[in-house]
């Protein structure tokens, strides 16, 4: 491999990072403007990557305003989306 074509993929690898970590603060921030979580919060909650907060954990964080039953009629055909 040539040493300008490596530094030239290095240099798009630190570019598509630092676009990524942008997009991530911007989540951030968007997502505790609009549930009233903290920044910090907010960080620690997308720091795995993998959290799942149960329906009564984001109720208590105020990401989600309530809890309902699903209405769904009898007889309605329900379709499975992603892996099953």
């Amino acid at each position: 491999m040539h040493y300008e074509h490596k530094d030239f993929i290095e240099s798009q690898l630190e570019e598509q990072y630092l676009n990524i970590k942008r997009m991530r603060e911007n989540i951030a921030a968007t997502f505790a403007a609009y549930s009233g979580l903290t920044l910090e919060d907010t960080q620690a909650l997308m720091i795995s990557g993998a959290t799942i907060l149960s329906s009564q954990e984001a109720l208590s964080k105020a990401i989600i305003h309530e809890i309902r039953d699903a209405a769904i009629p009898p007889g309605s055909q329900i379709v499975a989306i992603g892996n099953a």
